[in-house]
């Protein structure tokens, strides 16, 4: 993903930075749409830390999304690292 990334104030609530959020949706370990909503994608993937992170943003256009969620990986979602 490149410049194209806005971020919704509720991203930050679990202190993540906005560098660590970048820096994980650039490397995505998996990516994919939210099966029960209408355009919301999470994105798993390690920080400059190497901490394992889950993110969720929605599409704005077709260069543009919104990071609204981001936050240390819960084991809920560890099975999509398998697919």
């Amino acid at each position: 993903m490149g410049d194209g990334i806005e971020f919704n104030h509720a991203a930050f609530r679990h202190g993540i930075t906005e560098e660590k959020i970048r820096y994980a949706l650039n490397r995505p370990q998996y990516e994919g749409p939210m099966e029960e909503y209408a355009n919301k994608y999470i994105v798993v993937g390690f920080d400059n830390a190497g901490n394992l992170l889950e993110i969720f943003y929605n599409r704005m256009d077709d260069e543009t999304i919104n990071v609204f969620h981001a936050m240390k990986c819960r084991s809920i979602f560890y099975p999509l690292l398998d697919e």
